[in-house]
């Protein structure tokens, strides 16, 4: 998995897809 909530600036960068970070959020609060 690419996404980390640690990482503030991968976060950031990948605001302008709201929809990704959400999925990924939920898979890392799910994980």
């Amino acid at each position: 998995m690419f996404f980390f909530p640690a990482d503030g600036h991968k976060v950031k960068c990948h605001l302008n897809g709201s929809s990704h970070v959400k999925k990924a959020v939920i898979k890392i609060k799910i994980a």
